[in-house]
């Protein structure tokens, strides 16, 4: 059938161009920069409190010690970032998500994205969410085409990140952590 194009969300459109450009090795070089991690990640908090509310959502930041300067490309691990909230929003359906960052052992800046939805569903090995197209047990409605992940997944190696996932040691959800060496800056 015939898709009408005025119908697709933007952001849909968004991830099956950069899937597109992640299969033929066309994403950007990485770029980093200097910044102020506590400021930067202000602003991405900022970001996404704002796009959370209008889903019902709340967002929060939490930093633990000193976060310092790092040198980072920001912009992708912001989409990264935003990826994950999207995923909290869309499949868990969570109404709380939490951001939080810390410094580990001085030059590995850990950030989690930690929601209170519905879970990651049996079993405690999830690598098979990271797969593009893959879609969550927890998965409801037809919002996406399972990229987000898969694009999560292809911007850490880019940065030299890892991320990983499991349960909310806090209870319900999911909690993704990215794990990347940053060096001072």
């Amino acid at each position: 059938g015939v898709v009408d194009v005025a119908l697709v969300p933007a952001s849909l459109v968004d991830d099956l161009l950069d899937f597109g450009r992640l299969e033929r090795g066309l994403l950007p070089s990485v770029s980093r920069s200097s910044v102020d991690v506590m400021e930067w990640l202000d602003g991405v908090a900022a970001r996404e409190r704002a796009r959370c509310a209008a889903k019902g959502a709340a967002l929060s930041l939490e930093t633990e010690g000193a976060l310092g300067r790092a040198s980072i490309d920001a912009p992708a691990l912001e989409r990264a970032i935003a990826n994950l909230v999207d995923n909290a929003l869309k499949h868990g359906e969570a109404r709380s998500i939490r951001l939080r960052s810390r410094r580990e052992s001085g030059a590995v800046l850990a950030i989690e994205v930690e929601d209170g939805g519905k879970g990651l569903g049996g079993g405690s090995v999830h690598e098979h969410l990271f797969e593009p197209f893959a879609r969550g047990s927890a998965s409801s409605g037809t919002d996406g085409a399972g990229l987000g992940l898969a694009l999560v997944r292809e911007q850490s190696r880019r940065l030299g990140a890892q991320v990983t996932v499991g349960a909310n040691p806090g209870g319900q959800g999911a909690r993704f952590t990215f794990t990347m060496p940053v060096g001072s800056a």
